[in-house]
């Protein structure tokens, strides 16, 4: 009779965390974010790539030490080449789940929160604990009554793969904008959008950024590296010198990051900086499409030249191209020629940057951490 109710006690989460799927985990980081400011305790099981980036951050973390990352599983897997091997996933959710099983029974979570891609080491969890799961969606809806089909929406059969994650969740939150990806009709029941959750590792804005100059462009590509994209760096890097702009190449690859340096001051290539402080006055955003660099470029009203190169990014690229902020070049169609006419087109075109700066303001208007809450807090209470 002494206990407390779950409904006046802070709630217990365990976040399945894995830097696997590029852009699928700072909104879930962000989503365990808010959560621990609403009040509610958190504790993090992560792989050492995603315990590393949140070093800078209040969130305790389980670190996963004893078996390989999903990131270095997934990039052996992408150099192979090897369409007999199977995806990574699979396998590495089965050797992370007997240390998350039994961190998960201590802990006693109410709710475990995943991303698409640590949905199917929750499904695991969850079949031991008993414990309901949260996924975090870290891009447009994939499902029955989607306004596109996945046909167009994918370069490959990635449709299929995240319709059956999604499926897995007891709770659905999209961490993305309704109106640049419009909810279909009737909504599942258990999905809900909640606007754009943005993280990014804590990290000082470098000095360079402020010195006076020409605009900034950035120019970044995927986190989890896609074959051949490094051709869409060497497009930009050629397209700059055509503009009176100073271009930022943020490249995680240190090999091919050596070969795009450059002697001309108007070239700069980093490993990492704080996308969010370059948008905040950066002219132009160029890109492959991946819906994370797309949402914070939406959020900060900066138009965007993309290139949609694999996964879910024909649909992304898409969706932004539709609010009339973004120009897209097909990836066949990819050179240093097409590249310089679509810069030329959306930095001539008033449109694309007062059809930026409109979404931007909307959009800043949401409060998603707080949505994240209500809608967890109802779902479990």
């Amino acid at each position: 009779m002494g206990e407390t109710s779950k409904s006046s006690r802070p709630l217990r989460i365990l976040v399945l965390a894995s830097s696997g799927g590029g852009g699928d985990g700072p909104p879930l980081i962000g989503a365990a974010v808010a959560l621990q400011d609403a009040g509610h305790e958190i504790s993090v099981f992560a792989d050492e790539t995603v315990a590393a980036a949140l070093k800078g951050t209040t969130l305790p973390v389980e670190a996963l030490t004893d078996i390989e990352t999903l990131e270095s599983r997934e990039r052996k897997y992408l150099e192979g080449h090897d369409p007999g091997v199977p995806f990574p996933l699979m396998g590495w959710a089965k050797e992370a789940a007997p240390f998350a099983v039994p961190f998960a029974k201590a802990f006693q979570p109410d709710l475990l929160l995943c991303s698409d891609f640590t949905s199917t080491l929750g499904q695991r969890v969850r079949e031991e604990a008993g414990t309901p799961m949260c996924i975090i969606h870290a891009t447009y809806y994939v499902g029955e009554g989607s306004r596109r089909s996945a046909e167009k929406d994918f370069r490959n059969t990635g449709g299929a793969g995240f319709r059956r994650l999604m499926a897995a969740g007891d709770l659905v939150l999209l961490a993305t904008d309704p109106v640049y990806d419009p909810p279909p009709d009737p909504v599942p029941p258990n999905h809900h959008w909640v606007g754009t959750l943005i993280w990014e590792p804590v990290k000082e804005s470098p000095a360079w950024l402020k010195e006076p100059g020409n605009p900034w462009v950035l120019m970044t590509l995927s986190s989890a590296r896609q074959d051949g994209e490094i051709e869409l760096a060497r497009a930009a890097v050629a397209a700059a010198a055509e503009f009176p702009v100073r271009l930022l190449v943020t490249l995680a690859d240190g090999k091919s990051a050596d070969d795009l340096r450059s002697t001309s001051d108007k070239v700069r290539v980093e490993a990492f900086v704080p996308h969010s402080r370059v948008l905040e006055s950066a002219r132009l955003c160029i890109a492959h499409a991946g819906h994370g660099i797309v949402a914070k470029a939406l959020q900060f009203g900066v138009p965007m030249v993309l290139v949609p190169w694999d996964r879910d990014q024909p649909g992304v690229a898409a969706r932004a191209e539709a609010l009339g902020a973004a120009k897209v070049v097909p990836r066949s169609e990819l050179s240093p020629e097409s590249l310089t006419g679509a810069i030329r087109e959306v930095l001539g075109t008033a449109s694309y940057g007062e059809s930026a700066r409109l979404h931007g303001e909307r959009i800043r208007n949401y409060d998603p951490a707080a949505l994240v809450c209500e809608k967890i807090e109802a779902f479990l209470r």
